[in-house]
């Protein structure tokens, strides 16, 4: 299994949060927070199977990052 580390920082509280999830995971978040919110980013498209290789991973990562970096 595959899983990705969110780091969350809040400049308001000074607080962090590291989270770890599966993209699948991360997914429904995403569908569930574009429901309650207009301007969402795109969320990278899930594979038809399991990454299976380190290409694919680092696509998927990169992928990831552009997503949650979004301003």
């Amino acid at each position: 299994m595959i899983f990705y580390k969110i780091e969350l920082y809040s400049e308001i509280t000074e607080k962090e949060w590291i989270l770890v999830y599966r993209f699948n995971e991360i997914n429904e978040l995403f569908l569930i927070l574009s429901q309650y919110f207009f301007k969402v980013p795109s969320f990278p498209s899930k594979s038809f199977g399991k990454v299976s290789n380190i290409n694919e991973l680092n696509k998927r990562k990169e992928l990831l990052d552009k997503f949650f970096n979004v301003k």
